[in-house]
């Protein structure tokens, strides 16, 4: 999954949050049918 120039806690490209915020992304495209990480 690449979530390159999306930064949805306001600019900081690597945060613990933005860590977080796409482990949670993956975690939830995986439950998803037809949703390739």
């Amino acid at each position: 999954m690449l979530i390159t120039g999306f930064e949805p806690f306001g600019g900081e490209s690597v945060n613990p949050s933005s860590l977080a915020a796409v482990e949670a992304a993956q975690t939830l495209a995986s439950k998803l049918p037809g949703v390739s990480v």
